[in-house]
């Protein structure tokens, strides 16, 4: 499209842009490698990697300490953190690594026991032991079939119980849980390029954006937990009560289905 889009503040329940403006950003070409700051920074933990040391960020001494930990949908979490750092108002311990969720269960990678998430999950939250940071904010893609099969409980209970352990081993911190963002049905970039006048043909119906058991599971592991656990669901920022805008502004929401 010729048309240009304004930017927009964050607001809730986002109409959404229905056609590609020619000043969105990212890029089409761009957007699908347009990942956070943290990989560039070999912050990031790859799948064999199980060294649970994070990357500290932030110069203010006197700012609280906040620990994200997670899977690369945490680590999607990471610029806005950053950019929290990087103004005096908290110092950061980014703790990220592919495919790891956050949750005290056995998971797979490829088919086979993901035995160095579960290494890398135990170091860091000996680290945050040690540290007693002020804020630990846990997220992570909800994908079941991440868990490993074969525990005998149903994949609901297994995500659930596998948070509630992760969060119950936090002893002393609040945290902050993340609900994910939304699914999206097609990658964006594929999408838009074939609806440029029709963006809004690429948006997800929220209905089927969000694996409401999952959701469900979460909020309960954190309510059921006795300690000072948040459940924080920004869903509205990406969705409004029917669908999951692929562009809000003149911004690409998405780098592909299930990323910010």
């Amino acid at each position: 499209s010729e048309r240009t889009a304004a930017p927009e503040k964050q607001a809730l329940d986002p109409v959404g842009t229905d056609f590609v403006p020619s000043n969105l950003s990212p890029t089409l070409d761009a957007v699908a490698a347009d990942n956070p700051s943290v990989y560039d920074e070999g912050c990031h933990r790859d799948e064999e990697d199980s060294d649970p040391s994070g990357c500290r960020i932030g110069e203010e001494a006197e700012a609280p300490l906040v620990f994200l930990v997670g899977d690369s949908h945490a680590a999607s979490w990471y610029p806005a953190l950053e950019q929290l750092a990087n103004e005096g108002k908290i110092r950061l311990d980014s703790n990220t690594k592919n495919s790891c969720l956050p949750l005290e269960t056995e998971q797979q990678f490829l088919d086979r026991p993901y035995d160095s998430c579960a290494q890398w999950r135990t170091g860091v939250l000996q680290r945050i032991e040690q540290e007693q940071p002020d804020l630990v904010v846990l997220a992570g893609f909800s994908n079941r079939e991440r868990l490993l099969s074969g525990s005998g409980a149903d994949a609901d209970a297994q995500w659930r119980d596998g948070l509630a352990e992760t969060i119950a081993q936090i002893d002393g911190p609040p945290v902050a849980v993340m609900r994910d963002v939304p699914t999206q049905q097609k990658a964006p970039n594929h999408c838009l390029a074939k609806n440029l006048d029709t963006a809004d043909r690429c948006a997800t119906p929220r209905t089927v954006a969000f694996d409401e058991p999952l959701v469900e599971a979460e909020a309960g592991a954190v309510a059921e937990s006795g300690t000072d656990a948040q459940y924080v669901d920004l869903s509205r920022y990406f969705c409004n009560a029917s669908t999951c805008p692929a562009i809000i502004g003149d911004t690409v929401v998405f780098r592909d289905s299930h990323h910010l």
